[in-house]
């Protein structure tokens, strides 16, 4: 009998992804083990397809792929998914498991406008939610990537855009809260596709931040909190897990920061920080971190925030993160100020404006300025910068 080497060395590959795929079920994914799966989806992404060897190793593959992505996304592993994902998507498109395409797609967004490539996260949105197949998914799987793209709108200053998104996935939420059906197979051995890393009440959780925020950038505040308290309440209500709670206290902290309760935000985003250390989430950590300090420089505890920037902007600098970047010399410079160093200052808060003219800010992030400058001197600051 003859051996097909070829199939054979597919074979491998295919009982491979099912192997790891078992392994998160079972264990979970930590760092070392999502490095070991991105490696395997690389080199898969890479090999030359030949004939139909390949069907037995596509639907393992992919659902691998869609399971790590959003862990990648979340420990700062985004130069795998810029250069891989791409590929995965045309694999996706051209075979039976269509579907994996739109879950590949919002993850390359997103990592995408994580790394400060925003014309290129906007394109792929856009091509996501003008989908025939995004467009014949469940309800319940839906809210999970108008969620996503409603968030990508809401921090590029596109609030009708954010609006929009974020009003349909929480109606999609309140339509299918309470469903548990299976998630779909994607391949015939029963291996599944994790299309929603949080059951759907997570997602109306989620939404329900993001439109919070929403309503702090338009400066409606009380909108806001009230929004926040009814996200907290569902998370209590359903027995949540602490980092989508971590989520919301980021949003809170901010809002309390917006609104100079310097004690308030400091408690809350300390709260925040501690569940992000606690899970590696990497992004989480640092943009928690940057309105922390900005916290303790509102209480006085200015050798504590710069420590705490200065830390932070080490992160920033290795994954490449630019907008956290500029914010976080936008508070350098603030502690700078306060303690009476002004061309320090000034050096730091014009980094800050160079990157808002790639990576606008919102507005609200400069009141942070407001308590050290003049109205005479916030104004020639802020003449450099671009903001929603």
């Amino acid at each position: 009998m003859e051996i097909n080497w070829v199939e054979r060395y597919y074979g491998g590959y295919a009982r491979d992804s099912r192997r790891i795929l078992r392994h998160i079920t079972d264990r979970g994914l930590d760092d070392l083990f999502l490095a070991h799966a991105l490696s395997l989806v690389q080199t898969y992404a890479n090999m030359a397809r030949s004939g139909p060897s390949m069907d037995e190793i596509d639907g393992p593959m992919l659902a691998l792929a869609c399971r790590i992505g959003f862990r990648a996304l979340q420990n700062g592993s985004w130069d795998p998914v810029i250069s891989t994902w791409p590929k995965l998507r045309n694999t996706a498109m051209r075979t039976q498991f269509s579907f994996a395409y739109v879950s590949l797609t919002c993850t390359l967004a997103i990592v995408e406008d994580k790394a400060g490539h925003v014309d290129r996260a906007r394109e792929l949105f856009s091509e996501l939610l003008d989908s025939p197949v995004f467009g014949g998914m469940a309800p319940r799987v839906r809210c999970n990537y108008l969620f996503h793209a409603g968030t990508f709108y809401l921090w590029q200053g596109e609030q009708q855009l954010a609006r929009r998104n974020l009003e349909e996935a929480l109606t999609l939420t309140s339509d299918t809260l309470h469903e548990t059906d299976d998630l779909p197979v994607v391949d015939p051995s029963g291996v599944k596709l994790t299309e929603m890393p949080w059951p759907v009440w997570g997602f109306r959780a989620n939404t329900l931040n993001q439109l919070g925020n929403l309503a702090m950038f338009e400066e409606r505040f009380a909108d806001a909190e009230s929004i926040f308290d009814e996200c907290l309440a569902l998370i209590a209500e359903y027995d949540g897990l602490e980092n989508m709670a971590s989520v919301v206290y980021q949003s809170v902290g901010r809002l309390y920061l917006f609104q100079q309760r310097y004690a308030e935000a400091k408690e809350v985003l300390q709260r925040g920080l501690h569940i992000r250390k606690q899970r590696q989430h990497i992004d989480g950590i640092i943009s928690t971190s940057i309105y922390l300090a900005g916290s303790l420089l509102g209480v006085d505890q200015i050798e504590a925030a710069e420590d705490l920037l200065h830390e932070v902007l080490e992160r920033c600098m290795r994954h490449n993160i630019q907008r956290d970047t500029g914010l976080c010399h936008l508070y350098l410079g603030k502690a700078s100020w306060l303690r009476g160093d002004r061309q320090p200052a000034l050096d730091h808060w014009r980094v800050s404006a160079e990157t808002s003219q790639r990576i606008p800010y919102y507005r609200q992030e400069f009141h942070a300025l407001d308590e050290v400058l003049t109205p005479t001197e916030l104004a020639a600051v802020l003449a450099d910068f671009r903001s929603h």
